[in-house]
């Protein structure tokens, strides 16, 4: 190493000082060679799975763990101690339905099965475990700022009716209730002094909506209020002189799949603090009670959510779609299609229909705009003492079938399905922040963005295997 520095010193100093060498003479331009052949795309020879989270599985728990591809009459593997397993034959070539084969230890056979529909990257992060979408706790509250108090006018006068103050502003809250005479007295919290908005909302209660929230009738702001520390602001006055007396009128495409009436509605926002909502129930189209986007709410933003029918009402189930609208009087919302299953016949779990295990085919349809689908088919007898074999499968639009096969007795000790009742769910879904069905197998793939489009589908029964 002492050697190659000095060589090296010496190469970088005589680059510097170098000349710049003569132009050459020019001469003919060599004839164009052919464009390099273009590399192969997704899978060719080679395949590596990697189970996320399998460091959260509790080994004691695990009899075997193995990851098939097809059928696994030909490749199959038991994954290493880091849920890994690595496939390398000329003959694996072109997109792979991959199965994960996990077997609980247990006194009775427990087998459950995740296949993955159309792979075609060569490397992929299968979600083994779906884990609960658990809300971090609220960190806790800032300290007390600034004391702010005044009144609020132009309220209606509806002794039924709510009044709120808020604080809005980036690293600030606070707010408090309304008295009947208007006056209004609370801390302004924050870590650092600054300017804050003052939001004034008179809302009432409505029957029909009774489960969605109350209803917005005015709002009034103030803005660009400076706020120290320990300082009191008195003789503040918020006018509620924006009525909710518009209307948005709202279209809900594919509503006809569902025959239920839908809910709309409409939560007016910035960045993530909620300001007030109006709601809807009815027949597409509907019309909501909005305010003029002007100022000061005219950097307001207004979100947009459709819901339609339950999961467990057949035959289209539930649907649920939310996206962000521009300030207009009107504007539109898609659901999905329903994602509904042709074979085997879906009943409900009281009653549910009878179908043979000999030959049994899961095939359903699913609307295009989908990102991906997820047919997942449980035992519901809860007897401990026979054996169970539950099968989850996760698809791109492209597909509507797959076969279960017969599980290899290499990796389980289940062949096929044990007769009994069975649960059959499907869900479809789509989010405009993924890049497809194959960003779902990234190494990382990140939460919902907050202001992209989602969309949903749900629907569940039950069939009688025997």
């Amino acid at each position: 190493m002492r050697r190659l520095l000095p060589i090296l010193a010496l190469l970088l100093a005589a680059c510097a000082q170098a000349p710049e060498p003569s132009t050459p003479p020019e001469e003919p331009a060599p004839p164009e060679e052919p464009a390099p052949p273009e590399q192969p795309s997704g899978i060719q020879g080679s395949l590596t799975i990697h189970l996320r989270d399998w460091h959260l599985v509790q080994q004691e728990f695990v009899q075997s763990a193995y990851v098939l591809l097809g059928d696994g009459s030909r490749f199959r593997q038991a994954v290493d101690g880091n849920g890994d397993a690595h496939f390398q034959d000329a003959a694996i070539v072109g997109p792979q339905d991959v199965s994960v084969v996990v077997t609980a230890r247990s006194n009775t056979p427990s087998v459950g099965v995740g296949t993955f529909l159309a792979i075609h990257q060569p490397e992929v992060w299968l979600p083994l475990i779906e884990l609960p979408e658990v809300s971090q706790p609220p960190p806790p509250p800032p300290p007390n700022l600034a004391m702010v108090s005044g009144k609020v006018t132009e309220m209606t006068g509806d002794g039924q009716h709510s009044v709120y103050v808020f604080v809005v502003g980036e690293g600030f809250s606070g707010g408090g209730p309304v008295s009947a005479d208007g006056s209004f007295r609370f801390y302004v919290q924050g870590a650092e002094p600054g300017q804050v908005d003052l939001v004034a909302r008179e809302e009432k209660f409505v029957e029909e909506y009774s489960l969605l929230g109350e209803v917005l009738v005015r709002a009034g702001r103030i803005r660009n209020i400076s706020v120290g520390r320990d300082q009191a602001l008195d003789g503040l006055e918020i006018a509620l002189d924006h009525a909710a007396d518009q209307s948005l009128g709202v279209t809900v495409k594919g509503a006809e799949h569902y025959g239920t009436p839908v809910t709309v509605s409409l939560t007016f926002h910035e960045g993530k603090l909620a300001f007030f909502s109006s709601y809807a129930i009815g027949t597409s189209p509907l019309s909501l009670p909005t305010l003029s986007m002007t100022a000061p709410f005219d950097t307001t933003r207004r979100l947009l959510l459709a819901t339609q029918g339950r999961s467990d009402l057949l035959p289209a189930g539930y649907a649920r779609s939310l996206t962000s609208i521009e300030n207009g009087p009107a504007a539109a919302i898609s659901l999905l299609s329903p994602m509904i299953p042709s074979t085997p016949a879906l009943g409900t779990c009281g009653a549910p229909p009878t179908t043979a295990r000999s030959g049994l085919a899961l095939r359903w349809d699913i609307d295009a705009a989908a990102n991906m689908g997820k047919i997942d088919f449980q035992l519901q007898d809860s007897d401990d003492s026979k054996p169970s074999l539950g099968w989850q499968v996760m698809t791109p639009s492209s597909r509507s079938s797959f076969t279960p096969f017969p599980l290899p007795s290499e990796v389980s000790p289940i062949s096929t399905f044990p007769p009994g009742r069975y649960s059959l769910k499907l869900h479809s879904s789509f989010r405009s922040d993924l890049d497809g069905y194959a960003s779902l197998f990234a190494q990382r793939v990140s939460g919902k963005a907050f202001l992209a489009e989602e969309r949903k589908t749900e629907l569940e029964g039950c069939v009688e295997l025997q």
